[in-house]
C-alpha cells in the first residue's frame, strides 16, 4: 500500500489541489450565484412592492371610475325619463296638430263668416255715422229755425203787448182785435 501512496503521491495531491480549487471556484460561483439571486429577488420584491403600489393606485381609479359610471348611469336613467317624457309631450303635440289640422277648413269657414260680418258691421257703422251726421246738421239747421221762431215769438209778444195797447186804444174807440191775431199769424209764418 506504502507503494501505491507513493506511486501516486503527485497525482492524488494534484487530484486534492484540483478539488479544492473545484470546490472554491465552486463556492465562490455559488457565492456570486446566491448574490446575484439575492439581489434578483430584492430586485423583485422591489418590483412586487412597486407593483402592489400600483395595483392599489388603479384600484383607487378604478373605485373613482365604478362610482363615475354609477353616477352617470344616473344621469343616463335621468336623461332616459327625460327623453320618455319629451317623446310624451311630442305624441301629444302631434295628436293636437292632427286635431287643429282636421279643425283648420272648420275655422277657416268661421273667419270668413267672421270677415262678412264685419264687414256688415263696418257698413252699418258707416251708415250710422252718416246718419248721425245728417241728424246733426238737421239740429243745427233746426237749431238755427228755433232761434228765429224765438225771435219772432219775442217779436210777436212785444207786438201784442203794443197791440193790447193799441187794441185798448181801439176798444176805446171800437174794435181791432181781429187785426191783432192776424198779425201774430203773420209773425209765425216767417
Amino acid at each position: 500500500d506504502g507503494r501505491r501512496r507513493d506511486r501516486f503521491p503527485g497525482t492524488l495531491g494534484s487530484l486534492l489541489t484540483v478539488f479544492s480549487v473545484t470546490a472554491a471556484l465552486v463556492s465562490v460561483v455559488s457565492l456570486v450565484v446566491v448574490i446575484q439571486a439575492t439581489s434578483h429577488v430584492n430586485n423583485l420584491m422591489l418590483e412586487v412592492s412597486s407593483l402592489k403600489v400600483q395595483l392599489e393606485v388603479e384600484q383607487a381609479v378604478v373605485a373613482g371610475l365604478k362610482t363615475q359610471l354609477k353616477e352617470e348611469t344616473s344621469q343616463v336613467s335621468t336623461l332616459g325619463q327625460k327623453l320618455d317624457s319629451a317623446q310624451a309631450v311630442v305624441t301629444e303635440l302631434k295628436t293636437e296638430q292632427n286635431e287643429f289640422t282636421s279643425q283648420l277648413p272648420n275655422l277657416r269657414e268661421q273667419v270668413e263668416v267672421s270677415q262678412v260680418v264685419v264687414a256688415d258691421l263696418k257698413t252699418q257703422v258707416k251708415e250710422e255715422i252718416r246718419d248721425r251726421l245728417k241728424d246733426k246738421e238737421d239740429a243745427a239747421t233746426l237749431r238755427e229755425r228755433l232761434v228765429v221762431l224765438e225771435t219772432k215769438i219775442q217779436d210777436g209778444v212785444a207786438m201784442t203787448h203794443n197791440s193790447n195797447e193799441n187794441e185798448q186804444m181801439e176798444t176805446a174807440q171800437g174794435g181791432g182785435q181781429g187785426h191783432r191775431l192776424m198779425g201774430a199769424l203773420q209773425m209765425l209764418q216767417y
